[in-house]
């Protein structure tokens, strides 16, 4: 999310797995991951055999720079670039709320979750 990049943002696949490489290595076990991520696997994005711990260390180093950069300023600033920020990703989730939310957030989870999964 402190990103701001939608093609960071999977489950369980490449970027995710990439990251706890970075953190966790002793948890990934690709060899263990089957290549076709079927509809009931708990898999969305990119391959989790193609994450690598040099670009989980490059998204981490990423992250943390514009973490530090954000607490680096003034109070007053801070506070104007954490609501520009969250307005900026409550927009970029509007498109989402509109097409999958019918009363209910499980519900809008699990549509979201199956039209990409089978889609």
């Amino acid at each position: 999310e402190i990103l701001e990049r939608e093609d960071l943002l999977d489950h369980a696949a490449r970027w995710e797995v990439a990251q706890l490489l970075v953190f966790r290595p002793d948890l990934v076990h690709v060899a263990e991951i089957a290549s076709d991520a079927s509809p009931s696997s708990a898999i969305l994005g990119q391959d989790p055999s193609l994450a690598t711990g040099r670009e989980g260390e490059e998204v981490v180093a990423e992250a943390l720079q514009r973490w530090s950069e954000f607490f680096s300023i003034d109070p007053a600033a801070q506070r104007e670039n954490t609501l520009a920020f969250l307005k900026r990703r409550l927009k970029s989730y509007e498109s989402y709320r509109d097409r999958y939310y019918q009363g209910s957030w499980e519900q809008a989870l699990e549509s979201w979750w199956r039209e990409r999964k089978v889609g």
